[in-house]
């Protein structure tokens, strides 16, 4: 195995793609697992990825390992790359359009999303929402295949980005809150598409105590009150400045009054 330079798509391409797809007259492609496109529609990024694409799993419950997957492929990636939409288009339109096809399956024939409007209105909205992004911070969560990365990202080893604030949680998983996050589809989408889930204090702190009450994270309805207060307790109180052991009595405080 060897390295090679990840593609990407132009910026002229990309708002091309989205321009036919918002028409509905590529509608229909994405039914297909094959890509037809011009040879300029592409360039060369300046991130080095491996030559052996992981294959990915389309189930639900696949998640987690699909993002450790994703993270581990694209493990020279750097913030500012990773904000590229470039990049998260191409991924989801080429190389893991298979994934993307199966995981974020629209619900509609061929035949509908040519003839019936109501149908391709609503599959036009479901594809820009996981195969394009709007430039704001939720579409990356929405994304099939930034999600994952953000999500392993957000999560791997804290104790390795800051061993003085989360140290006294070091594992040999390196990924144990990466598999908390993806437990359930409700923690995903509670945690990583609001603002709570930007301080990696706030977010640990919220994954430490659902793996030490995985009750609480099977329970939806806690879950999204237990986000809820939090953050309006955000609001008000700089919680990232406690320490660790504070701040996870504050989480566990506030599920408790739930």
């Amino acid at each position: 195995m060897g390295n090679v330079r990840q593609l990407i798509f132009t910026r002229s391409y990309s708002e091309e793609l989205r321009e036919r797809l918002s028409s509905g007259s590529s509608l229909t492609e994405y039914l297909e697992e094959d890509m037809a496109m011009p040879e300029a529609g592409t360039l060369q990024a300046t991130l080095d990825v491996s030559d052996a694409i992981p294959e990915l799993d389309p189930s639900v419950n696949a998640d987690t390992e699909n993002a450790i997957k994703v993270y581990e492929f694209l493990d020279n990636l750097d913030k500012t790359q990773a904000s590229d939409k470039r990049l998260w288009i191409y991924l989801s339109h080429v190389t893991f359009r298979k994934y993307t096809i199966g995981r974020w399956e629209i619900k509609a024939s061929a035949e509908d999303l040519t003839y019936n409007s109501e149908a391709k209105r609503k599959a036009i909205s479901y594809i820009a929402e996981h195969w394009f992004l709007s430039g704001n911070a939720r579409s990356l969560r929405r994304h099939s295949i930034a999600r994952l990365w953000w999500a392993a990202y957000l999560t791997v080893a804290p104790w390795e980005r800051d061993s003085e604030y989360f140290g006294e949680l070091e594992d040999e998983d390196r990924y144990k809150y990466t598999r908390v996050v993806f437990s359930t589809q409700d923690i995903a989408q509670n945690l990583l598409e609001r603002r709570l889930g930007w301080s990696d204090r706030i977010l640990i702190a919220v994954l430490e105590y659902l793996r030490q009450n995985p009750e609480v994270a099977q329970n939806r309805e806690h879950m999204r009150n237990l986000v809820k207060e939090l953050n309006l307790i955000l609001g008000y109180r700089k919680l990232a400045t406690l320490s660790f052991s504070e701040l996870l009595a504050v989480v566990t405080e506030t599920s408790e009054s739930i």
